[in-house]
């Protein structure tokens, strides 16, 4: 009887379309997290928009509201760190010192560090009441409930706002509170 050989030679073709296959749902997964991550944008925008006529914010900044997460200096960062795997760590902190830096209803836009020095330059109230709006449209985004004014109290020490900014804010809270849970 002949001696059966294990015929153990790799057969190219099979490992090129395993290969393929990795790399195409390598493609789909991130493909995936795009997807998603337009979809929260889009999602975010309109909570901020329906938040914004509340503070009164103007609906031409609320339009324009974050459009810069839908350029790739963001866009990767946000869908891999928020629908991804969170496995690029750099590429959100990249993508978020991005965001702060060229949307001024940031208050970290209006904080300058100098030599050692803290300088907050006074906020516009049109970047306040987009502001106010942003925190609302994430909370509802991200949490699926609305804003409280308990959130505003906790996150406030660590906030660096004008003098202006601050007391904009309150009233801005304040003078919507029948659309806040309390």
């Amino acid at each position: 009887m002949a001696k059966m050989q294990n015929n153990s030679v790799k057969n190219p073709v099979i490992d090129e379309d395993r290969d393929l296959i990795r790399s195409k749902e390598i493609y789909l997964k991130i493909a995936w997290w795009m997807l998603v991550c337009a979809a929260s944008i889009i999602q975010h925008k309109y909570f901020v928009f329906k938040a914004g006529l509340l503070t009164r914010a103007s609906w031409w900044r609320l339009l324009k509201h974050d459009l810069s997460k839908f350029g790739w200096e963001e866009w990767y960062g946000y869908a891999r760190n928020w629908h991804g795997d969170k496995g690029d760590y750099e590429a959100w902190q990249r993508a978020w010192l991005h965001h702060r830096n060229v949307n001024d209803h940031h208050w970290q836009y209006w904080v300058e560090h100098d030599n050692g020095f803290v300088i907050v330059h006074p906020m516009p109230i049109e970047a306040v009441r987009e502001l106010v709006a942003d925190w609302i449209g994430a909370t509802r985004t991200h949490t699926g409930r609305v804003t409280r004014r308990r959130d505003w109290v906790r996150n406030s020490p660590v906030l660096r706002l004008s003098r202006d900014g601050d007391i904009a804010v309150k009233v801005d809270i304040r003078g919507g509170n029948y659309f806040l849970t309390i």
